[in-house]
C-alpha cells in the first residue's frame, strides 16, 4: 500500500478525476452558506490541493472567487482547461508546496483529501494559517485520515485521532462530521483501508 501511494501516476490520476462530482463536504458547506441567508457582494474560497479542479469548478459555477492551490503544475493545468472564459477573472491559481502556502482572508477553506498529504512536521503551522485566514462565520470543508487508514504507516502522511479532530476545531461549530472506517477502492481501482473523517465546520471566534 505504501508503494502504491509513492508511485502514484499523477497524470493518470488527474485524468480519472476530471469530471467527477464535487466533494460532498463542499456541497454541504455551500448549502450551509445559502442557509445563513447573508447577502454579500462576493464570496471567496481557497481550494487547497485542488487537483484537477472539480471543487474549484463548482465554486466558480456558483459565482465564487477562487484561489486554487496545488504543488503540481499539471493539476492547475487541468483546472484552467475546464473553466469558461467568463470565469477566468474570478480564478487565481498558485503552484506551491504546503510549507510555503500563504492563505488570504477568505470565507471558505476547502481541502478535499489534501491535508493528509501535508507532512506532519508542518501540519500545525498549516492549520494555524487555515484558521487565521477565516473570519468569524467562515467555514472549513475537507477530510482527514484516521489511525486505521491504510496510509497511516507512511511517515509523510498526517493522521488524526478523534481527540485531535476535536482539538483542531475547538473554535468552530462542527456542522457535519462523518467517520468512515472500511475497505474500499481508490479512484484507480486499488483496494485499501479507508479511515476518513469528512467534516464541515463554521468558525465561531
Amino acid at each position: 500500500m505504501t508503494e502504491s501511494w509513492k508511485e502514484q501516476n499523477w497524470s493518470e490520476y488527474y485524468q480519472l478525476m476530471c469530471g467527477q462530482p464535487p466533494h460532498s463536504t463542499l456541497l454541504k458547506a455551500l448549502a450551509l452558506f445559502e442557509a445563513d441567508g447573508i447577502q454579500k457582494t462576493k464570496y471567496r474560497a481557497v481550494d487547497l490541493g485542488c487537483g484537477s479542479g472539480n471543487d474549484s469548478l463548482e465554486l466558480l459555477r456558483l459565482g465564487w472567487e477562487v484561489v486554487a492551490m496545488d504543488r503540481e503544475a499539471e493539476a492547475l493545468g487541468w483546472l484552467k482547461a475546464g473553466i469558461a472564459p467568463e470565469q477566468n477573472k474570478r480564478l487565481e491559481t498558485i503552484q506551491v508546496d504546503f510549507e510555503d502556502i500563504q492563505i488570504p482572508k477568505v470565507d471558505l477553506v476547502n481541502a478535499g483529501y489534501s491535508l493528509p498529504f501535508c507532512p506532519p512536521k508542518i501540519f500545525s503551522d498549516l492549520w494555524n494559517k487555515i484558521c487565521n485566514s477565516l473570519e468569524q462565520g467562515g467555514r472549513f470543508s475537507g477530510h482527514f485520515f484516521g489511525i486505521h487508514d491504510g496510509y497511516a504507516e507512511i511517515p509523510e502522511i498526517s493522521i488524526q485521532t478523534q481527540d485531535a479532530i476535536a482539538d483542531l476545531f475547538k473554535n468552530y461549530d462542527v456542522e457535519y462530521l462523518d467517520e468512515r472506517d472500511q475497505l474500499g477502492a481508490t479512484i484507480g481501482g486499488i483496494q485499501k483501508h479507508w479511515h476518513i473523517f469528512s467534516l464541515v465546520a463554521k468558525k465561531n471566534r
